[in-house]
């Protein structure tokens, strides 16, 4: 018996994004957004950007301007209603083994960039204390025809980017190999898992700063509205005049 694997046009076989896609199907905060709507999106900041220098006759944009809305991939997984990314995806229908230039490229490089951008955003927004207390993390998953690999970059200390690279794992033709299927199914809950924990702790303290700026506005608004009673002035006081002081 054989597992039903999609296949592309061109013949091939698809991708492992299948069993991605079917693990993160019950996860609705979380939205996986493809290549075709990353350049679209890429496109129209793109474009933005250029109207807005041509308005200014400012010229080209600077690269600091440019590196604003980052670079592009194959898949992004952020969250629903906003910009904070908690994933990322590259995808290569061909697998030419460990050394292929294509898995060396995006594994080794082009990856770990997007994930270090990434962890910089939530830095730059919640702060570095608070990354590396909550142990915040990035997942990036590198397909490679059937072969699926998990990228793990946290901060463990400072400034220091740590990223750990899980073993390959193939998805099998047929049901044979069924332990191997098991295998990756386990490594995607794993990222799942560590997507929805650190989505955890951005909502709790979300929660709590808006619970704190109530309290504190409640307790303006009842300083604004109390009313101090009528303070009295001091008597004042009249010394005693005694003849021995007298001249």
């Amino acid at each position: 018996m054989t597992l039903q694997i999609p296949i592309w046009k061109d013949g091939s076989q698809a991708m492992s994004g299948a069993l991605v896609d079917a693990c993160f199907i019950d996860l609705q905060s979380i939205e996986l957004i493809r290549s075709a709507y990353i350049k679209f999106y890429y496109l129209v900041e793109k474009d933005a950007l250029v109207l807005l220098h041509n308005e200014k006759n400012t010229g080209r944009a600077s690269p600091k301007e440019k590196a604003m809305f980052g670079r592009k991939c194959d898949g992004i997984a952020r969250k629903v209603g906003s910009l904070d990314e908690y994933a990322i995806s590259e995808e290569g229908r061909i697998w030419n083994g460990e050394n292929g230039t294509k898995y060396l490229s995006d594994g080794g490089l082009k990856m770990p960039k997007i994930m270090k951008d990434m962890l910089h955003q939530k830095i730059n927004k919640h702060g570095l204390s608070f990354v590396k207390t909550h142990q915040l993390e990035i997942i990036g998953f590198l397909h490679s025809a059937q072969y699926l690999q998990l990228l793990v970059m946290d901060i463990p200390s400072w400034y220091v980017c740590r990223i750990q690279r899980k073993p390959l794992c193939e998805v099998p033709k047929t049901l044979v190999n069924v332990d191997e299927l098991i295998t990756i199914i386990h490594e995607v809950l794993v990222a799942k898992f560590h997507i929805i924990r650190c989505l955890k702790k951005l909502n709790d303290y979300n929660i709590n700063n808006e619970i704190l700026k109530a309290r504190l506005r409640k307790r303006k608004k009842l300083n604004d509205d109390y009313e101090f009673p009528k303070s009295h002035d001091t008597p004042t006081k009249k010394g005693l005049k005694t003849d021995r002081f007298k001249q």
